[in-house]
């Protein structure tokens, strides 16, 4: 499975809160990569893009309430576990 990527998604993430968003598509396209592997290993492979998708869309919905004096890999993480209980 890809590792966090912690560094670029922390200094990412920051960028995005300041309204970047090539950051926001870098970030995105980082997390994508991961979520897939996250999920593949957890859920049979035909829900995989509905919780990618839920995930980010989770991440687009509340990434105000990130506080950036924090690491994000942790912060995502536990998004995606939610939605991997919800599933």
């Amino acid at each position: 499975m890809p590792n966090y990527n912690s560094q670029k998604w922390d200094e990412w993430i920051r960028a995005v809160l300041k309204g970047d968003q090539n950051a926001y598509r870098l970030l995105l396209t980082s997390l994508r990569l991961w979520l897939t592997a996250y999920f593949t290993k957890r859920v049979h492979s035909n829900v995989v893009e509905d919780l990618i998708q839920d995930t980010l869309l989770t991440l687009h919905a509340k990434r105000q309430t990130f506080d950036s004096r924090y690491t994000f890999g942790p912060w995502i993480a536990a998004v995606a576990r939610h939605r991997w209980i919800d599933h």
